[in-house]
C-alpha cells in the first residue's frame, strides 16, 4: 500500500492485487476442495503439492536482491554460496565490511517459511500463547535448525535469515535488517522489492 508503481518492478497485476487482498483478509479460493482432494482452507495453496512449486525460484530471487543491494553499501562485498570447508555444503552468501551484522564478515542462509507450514514446535512451547507468539515459536524452530546445521562450521560467524512468505521476520533477522537499513543505499527500495516479490510468487500458485 505504500509503494508507488512508478516503474515496472514496482507494479502488480490485477491477479496479484486480488491475491494480496485474499491473503490479507484470510479468504481462500472459491472452491471448497482443492484438486488434490484436500479441503481448500486458508493457506492450503502455500503447501499443496499439486500447485506449481516456486519455492526455489522465490528463494533465489530474494537472495539476488539482498546480495545486489548489500554490495552497494560502502566498503562492503558479498560472496554468493561460499563453500563450508571440508564439506559440499554452502551457505547462501557471505558479507564482508560495513554491511556485516557481526563485524568483519558474516555468513547468511535464507529460509522462507509458509505461514501454514506444519507445526514442528513442542506443544509445551506454544500452549497458552497468543497467535503471534505461537508463530514466533514456530519460526524459531526453523532458525534453530539453521544454527545447528551451520554454526561453528562456517569460516565467518553464521547468521540465520528466517522470514515467512508474508514477510514476517524472526528477531534475529530483524536485527540484521536494522543493520542493513543503516548502511544500504536505497534500503526502502530493497524492502519494497522483497515485499512485492513475495506477493508475486504466492499469487502465481494461488487458485481463485
Amino acid at each position: 500500500m505504500t509503494t508507488l508503481p512508478f516503474n515496472k518492478s514496482l507494479r502488480l497485476s490485477d491477479n496479484e492485487i486480488s491475491f494480496a487482498l485474499h491473503s490479507r483478509t484470510l479468504c481462500p479460493g472459491s472452491q471448497a476442495f482443492c484438486k488434490c482432494g484436500l479441503e481448500n482452507v486458508v493457506g492450503h495453496d502455500d503447501l499443496c503439492n499439486s500447485r506449481t512449486n516456486l519455492r526455489l525460484a522465490r528463494h533465489e530471487f530474494i537472495k539476488r536482491l539482498l546480495t545486489r543491494f548489500i554490495s552497494s553499501a560502502p566498503n562492503s562485498t558479498t560472496t554468493t554460496e561460499p563453500m563450508i570447508e571440508g564439506t559440499s555444503a554452502r551457505t547462501d552468501f557471505r558479507v564482508a565490511g560495513m554491511a556485516s551484522s557481526t563485524g568483519g564478515s558474516s555468513e547468511y542462509d535464507l529460509a522462507i517459511i509458509a505461514p501454514t507450514a506444519s507445526v514442528k514446535t513442542a506443544r509445551g512451547e506454544v500452549e497458552n500463547k497468543c497467535a503471534e507468539d505461537r508463530y514466533k515459536a514456530e519460526l524459531a524452530f526453523y532458525e534453530r535448525e539453521k544454527v545447528n546445521r551451520y554454526s561453528h562450521r562456517t569460516s565467518s560467524p553464521f547468521v540465520p535469515l528466517i522470514m515467512s512468505s508474508g514477510g514476517y521476520l524472526t528477531d534475529t533477522a530483524k536485527d540484521v535488517f536494522k543493520r542493513w537499513r543503516m548502511v544500504i543505499p536505497h534500503y526502502e527500495m530493497l524492502t519494497r522489492l522483497i515485499s512485492l516479490g513475495l506477493i508475486r510468487s504466492r499469487a502465481a500458485y494461488f487458485e481463485f
